[in-house]
């Protein structure tokens, strides 16, 4: 697994806490859904702020997407 930040230094949240949320998160969803989903790659932004456990909920919430058949909608934020 790969946490990807641009400069760890200037990270606003330790990235050992953001992978131990995110791994929570989908620990909790495999549990939930009976299924065996792993993280290979975390993207986060480094100078990003308390609460750490919004990465739990983020990652849960992503899995039941996928589990449930949610689409994902995509955004073309490019200004």
């Amino acid at each position: 697994m790969h946490l990807k930040a641009p400069d760890e230094a200037d990270a606003g949240l330790p990235p050992k806490d953001i992978l131990e949320q995110v791994l929570r998160g989908v620990e909790k969803a495999n549990i939930r859904f009976g299924k065996n989903f792993s993280v290979r790659k975390i993207f986060y932004l480094p100078n990003d702020s308390a609460p750490v456990n919004v990465y739990d909920f983020l990652a849960e919430s992503i899995i039941e997407r996928i589990c449930t058949g949610e689409e994902f909608m995509e955004l073309n934020l490019q200004r």
